[in-house]
């Protein structure tokens, strides 16, 4: 099916999801995880092959999936990816970074020489894509980022990984920023961190990488990439999971934590559901809801009363601009300066709007 032509809104289960990685151990069971859940998903990678392979594999179980062949380590790929995706299954409302490039044992020395292509893979690209996607996502107020980072993130890390794990833990932080910046938009940032993978059943040919991942997968405990997965879609799934969390599999068990990542950012802490209540009049909110949709286009409907400066596509400077002379003419009313450069949350505007308000009243009085 071609959905070239579906407009943001039409959409109603928004479930379009794109899987970096996807011809790789991880990244197929994801792919037909995120399927069988009922989600059409693009699937990037860069082995035509495998690519067509996974294809065909969702579309035999009645699922929807669009191959697109891209090598992540060239720049500049992200919003042609993200548009040509969304061209054949949808907006795109999730996106799972499993992609990484192989490992390459090197000594501490040699770190920088390997650090390039494992930033350019695994940070870069990530970055990339999230910013072609997020415009829309906050267009509909809803999304979702996972990445898929390691237990060798956690201490002792394997002799030789450096840049590797250098290159995860930057992934980490870039999760974090988004979550501490969208999250108010409600769109939810996750890690997970697995232990070394063995291949499915269904993948069973399918080799380590390298002889030192052999020397390590001989050490470590394993984990099936279908159970990996399925954990994933149950993340994707679970709408009282709080972004920012961290998922940490290994056989001896699972933990959910801040593994590199704060639980929940003091913005979002800050605009949770219930706050907005005592600072403004029912009125003054649907009011103001309204004005916040049509400045930055959002869809209607759509919950704003979470957002601020940064979290909707259009709300930069300039934008809060155009907002506070809108929202002055909506409720005549004129802030002073501090007013317009202090409020900068829907939550501060409506508080300002409502003081204004209240003290006009009583001057008038």
């Amino acid at each position: 099916m071609d959905y070239s032509n579906l407009i943001e809104g039409e959409d109603a289960t928004l479930r379009s999801a794109l899987v970096t990685g996807a011809s790789g151990l991880l990244g197929r069971e994801i792919s037909l995880s995120l399927a069988s859940a009922g989600w059409r998903v693009g699937l990037v990678g860069r082995n035509p092959e495998g690519l067509d392979d996974i294809a065909s594999a969702v579309r035999g179980a009645g699922g929807t999936a669009h191959p697109v062949v891209a090598d992540l380590a060239r720049t500049g790929q992200g919003k042609d990816i993200v548009l040509q995706t969304a061209a054949k299954i949808g907006p795109i409302h999730l996106i799972v970074h499993a992609a990484s490039p192989p490992i390459q044992p090197v000594s501490m020395l040699e770190v920088p020489v390997d650090l390039e292509a494992q930033f350019a893979i695994g940070v870069n690209a990530f970055l990339e894509i999230a910013a072609a996607a997020l415009p829309n996502m906050l267009r509909a107020q809803r999304g979702t980022f996972i990445a898929v980072l390691s237990q060798a993130l956690l201490p002792p890390s394997p002799l030789g990984w450096q840049a590797y794990t250098i290159a995860k833990a930057g992934l980490a932080q870039a999760v974090a920023e988004l979550n501490h910046t969208y999250a108010p938009a409600g769109i939810r940032s996750f890690s997970i961190l697995p232990d070394m993978l063995l291949p499915s059943p269904s993948q069973s040919g399918i080799a380590p990488r390298s002889s030192q991942t052999s020397t390590v997968l001989e050490q470590s405990a394993i984990l099936d990439a279908a159970a990996v997965a399925k954990r994933i879609t149950a993340m994707v799934e679970d709408d009282g999971l709080l972004g920012g969390s961290a998922i940490s599999m290994s056989a001896a068990g699972e933990n959910v934590g801040s593994v590199a990542l704060g639980i929940r950012s003091a913005v979002q802490a800050e605009m949770e559901p219930g706050v907005l209540d005592t600072i403004a009049d029912t009125n003054v909110k649907i009011r103001l809801a309204e004005v916040v949709r049509r400045v930055f286009r959002i869809q209607a409907g759509a919950p704003v009363e979470q957002s601020g400066i940064g979290t909707l596509s259009g709300w930069d400077s300039l934008g809060h601009i155009k907002l506070i002379m809108e929202v002055e003419s909506e409720f005549d009313i004129l802030f002073d300066s501090r007013q317009s450069t202090e409020t900068v949350t829907f939550q501060a505007i409506a508080e300002a709007v409502d003081n204004t308000l209240a003290l006009s009243k009583a001057e008038s009085g």
